[in-house]
């Protein structure tokens, strides 16, 4: 029952990403026929009509549950890299490799390290696809980390299971960047929130 679930919840996720990436398209294609004046009346229907001309300050309020869930996540990558991560490394690096074992945890710091190294990047491309619509460019980031650090958390447990070394250090790589993504977006909205 709980695989269903979540299959199910895969496919509604996967539904509204490609809506997302249809609208970010669209807006793109509107944005680039259109001049800078239209371009606030399509970012104001994508975002929700009048609301955000009706309250001014729509933008900068928050409610207690909005900014616990986007701490929430920060917590979680905390508690990932400082706990989880290095006690993970240690078990399958034995299970993987255990001739070299403290190659392989250097090898997945590393990736972990230049991922982080990317953050800047990714943020500099998340501001461009903001500018075409905040509120599609922001979901789609957070929606194409979401997918990527799954994809990356399935390959690691395929290659766990098969003992493929290389395999696991790409899902590593893929997992990382899907939370990099994330980390940037949410980044981007607590510095709004200050």
């Amino acid at each position: 029952m709980l695989g269903i679930s979540i299959f199910f919840g895969g496919v509604l996720f996967a539904i509204f990403t490609f809506i997302d990436v249809h609208r970010f398209i669209v807006l793109s294609k509107q944005r680039n026929e259109s001049s800078q004046a239209d371009h606030a009346k399509i970012e104001k229907k994508a975002i929700g009509g009048d609301y955000a001309e009706s309250n001014p300050d729509a933008e900068g309020k928050w409610s207690i549950f909005g900014i616990i869930a986007l701490t929430a996540y920060r917590f979680y990558t905390g508690f990932l890299s400082a706990t989880w991560l290095p006690y993970l490394l240690a078990m399958e690096g034995q299970y993987l490799w255990p001739d070299q074992q403290s190659i392989f945890m250097g090898l997945a710091k590393l990736i972990y390290g230049v991922t982080i190294l990317m953050n800047p990047v990714f943020g500099l491309i998340g501001d461009q696809a903001t500018s075409v619509s905040h509120a599609v460019g922001r979901r789609l980031f957070v929606r194409v980390g979401i997918s990527l650090s799954a994809l990356g958390m399935y390959i690691c447990i395929l290659a766990g299971r098969d003992h493929a070394f290389l395999s696991f250090l790409a899902g590593i790589l893929i997992w990382r960047l899907g939370e990099a993504l994330n980390d940037v977006t949410t980044d981007r909205k607590s510095t709004r929130l200050n």
